[in-house]
């Protein structure tokens, strides 16, 4: 079937129905704008009418010192536990390390543990304790430099040498 309608009327025709559909599309626009600004209304009417009050308060120069020398307390702390926090390896493994490297001759009767001054984490634990025979001590001495937990195992030449020792310091170094 051929359209019988000449060209100059199917090209006006569609010029009709393209106009059309702008028409309704610009008209279902402007409804959907004013719909929109319809449901916004409310929010502005809302704004408007509860202002809501802001609670003003007053701090006295002893409660503001007080919270200073807190945090200044808490500043001191940090600055004390922040070396031990930033080690390889944490005392409590350190500590588990030394007691298992320690030969059955031998007795610690005190370990103390402390921080040096310097770049890093360094801890340093001095061992006190008492042994029957030298051998023992040079062992427990060789255990320890095996872990390679420890940077420095110094003992005292004169705890080796003294036939009749009995007792020993012993200090290790790293990085806990």
């Amino acid at each position: 079937m051929s359209n019988v309608l000449p060209p100059e009327f199917q090209t006006q025709g569609r010029k009709d129905a393209l106009s059309r559909v702008a028409l309704l599309s610009s008209v279902a626009l402007l409804l959907s704008a004013l719909a929109s600004l319809l449901a916004l209304i409310p929010s502005f009417g809302h704004s408007a009418v509860a202002v809501p009050q802001v609670a003003t308060s007053t701090i006295s120069a002893a409660q503001i010192k007080e919270a200073t020398d807190q945090l200044k307390s808490a500043q001191t702390l940090l600055t004390l536990v922040a070396p031990t926090v930033g080690a390889q390896n944490a005392v409590s493994d350190v500590l588990s390390a030394v007691t298992k490297s320690r030969p059955a001759g031998i007795t610690i009767t005190s370990i103390t543990y402390g921080l040096t001054n310097g770049k890093g984490a360094r801890g340093v634990l001095t061992l006190s304790g008492t042994t029957k025979t030298r051998a023992d001590i040079a062992a427990f001495r060789v255990a320890l430099v095996r872990t390679n937990l420890f940077d420095t195992v110094s003992l005292p030449v004169g705890v080796l040498v003294d036939s009749n020792a009995s007792s020993f310091d012993m200090s290790v170094s790293g990085n806990f």
